[in-house]
């Protein structure tokens, strides 16, 4: 589902550029800084290393915040799109399209499971039918 979200860029808003110039020694907010926008991906990266102990480094409370917001906002919108899309009569709309092409998964017989005995000749076979009936009148 976010699949449809991967390549989307954000615009940072000013307020929230300003507040990240305390922290522009760090590399990737000096980067946020000089383009003023932030992909899809990277806010994934960033809500992830914030929320595993880098969050002072990368702009606090604050950022988090705005992360958070623009992911959820928009990836609740995805959803609810499609939700509306199935409520229509569009059906399987979480799930994409596919066809199966390759030939050899379609046109594979289906074998039936089979004891590994039947799969030697028929002489071996009675012969170990012998040998067992054999050690179990010993044992």
């Amino acid at each position: 589902m976010n699949s449809d979200l991967y390549g989307k860029e954000y615009q940072i808003p000013s307020h929230t550029l300003k507040h990240l110039k305390k922290y522009e020694t760090n590399e990737t907010v000096g980067n946020l800084l000089s383009s003023g926008k932030v992909s899809y991906s990277l806010l994934k990266k960033m809500k992830h290393r914030m929320e595993n102990g880098e969050k002072e480094s990368l702009g606090g409370d604050h950022m988090l915040g705005w992360v958070n917001q623009t992911l959820n906002s928009d990836r609740s919108s995805l959803s609810n799109s499609k939700d509306i899309k199935s409520d229509t009569g569009i059906s399987n709309t979480h799930i994409d399209s596919h066809e199966k092409n390759d030939l050899s998964t379609m046109n594979r017989p289906s074998k039936s499971h089979s004891t590994s005995i039947e799969d030697y000749d028929l002489q071996v076979t009675e012969s170990l039918k012998r040998i067992n009936e054999l050690m179990k009148k010993i044992i």
